[in-house]
């Protein structure tokens, strides 16, 4: 049902980005993978440089949301009407959240969910969002929304800090699981962290993020994303691609979609290694697919 792989213990840094499950064409290999890599190479330099988890995850999925191939921003493909953005980013040191819905016109909406981090409102929709948003000097542009695809990632940093983050588009006054925490991401230094893509609505009704940062509990990270996605297929259904890291940094991942476009590395890893589809093993980046 899932193929999920554990990374090496105990990473001094570690950062994992996804750009969807979701189903992807033979001819749109080369842009996820592609992708992929180009987020996963933001969120490491800020890594490599001793920064914060929370500053990688931000840096990595504004790289995501510009890319038109993860459908996660205004350079995605167009979504029925306008369409409206959202984003979310969870820093496990201090479990402070910052989430946003219902933005329009909003390049980077993973830059408002990181400006909300340090306030006492966790979540804002709509036009207070938008207020928010240029109250904090985040740029505008005019530009359609995007498709329902999510896109992800989770770090560790040097100093064993989590965070993890979300940024999505969809079809106006829908709210999935991207801005919900416990839903699609979760992030706690003592437990783990979790960034999800799938049916949000299925989803939140299992609140999977938190079911696969429990399961660390029990389980390597591999098993505990192989136990929340079984949980979800048995009491809702649906699919899910979900990326997880426990407290030492080990990596789980798996997915019930088809292809579900990921990238991760660690301080020791000399390469990058990136993963689209069930049926092929994961590959370093310096290989091809």
């Amino acid at each position: 049902m899932t193929d999920a792989r554990a990374a090496a213990p105990h990473a001094e840094w570690m950062i994992v980005v996804h750009g969807g499950a979701k189903t992807i064409q033979p001819h749109e290999e080369p842009a996820n993978r592609e992708g992929c890599l180009r987020a996963l190479a933001a969120g490491r330099a800020v890594l490599a440089a001793n920064g914060r988890a929370v500053d990688a995850v931000t840096a990595a999925i504004q790289v995501l949301e510009a890319e038109s191939a993860f459908h996660a921003g205004p350079g995605g493909a167009p979504s029925a009407g306008d369409g409206e953005l959202g984003a979310a980013l969870m820093d496990g040191e201090t479990l402070q959240v910052g989430a946003v819905a219902a933005l329009r016109g909003m390049p980077h909406p993973i830059l408002v969910a990181r400006a909300l981090l340090p306030e006492p409102e966790n979540l804002l929709v709509g036009a207070v969002a938008a207020r928010f948003a240029a109250q904090r000097g985040v740029p505008l542009r005019d530009a359609p929304a995007a498709a329902r695809d999510a896109v992800g990632c989770v770090a560790r940093d040097a100093r064993g800090h989590l965070a993890a983050g979300t940024s999505t588009g969809g079809p106006d006054g829908q709210c999935g699981d991207s801005p919900v925490p416990g839903g699609g991401f979760l992030a706690d230094d003592t437990r783990g962290a979790a960034a999800l893509s799938g049916n949000g609505a299925r989803i939140d009704r299992v609140t999977l993020a938190r079911r696969a940062v429990a399961g660390l509990r029990e389980h390597q990270p591999d098993g505990a994303v192989h136990d929340a996605l079984r949980t979800m297929q048995v009491h809702a259904g649906g699919g899910a691609g979900i990326i997880l890291l426990d407290p030492d940094g080990r990596l789980g991942w798996g997915h019930t979609s088809s292809h579900f476009a990921c990238a991760w590395q660690s301080a020791r890893d000399a390469h990058p290694t990136v993963h689209l589809r069930r049926a092929a093993p994961p590959v370093g980046a310096d290989k091809g697919d």
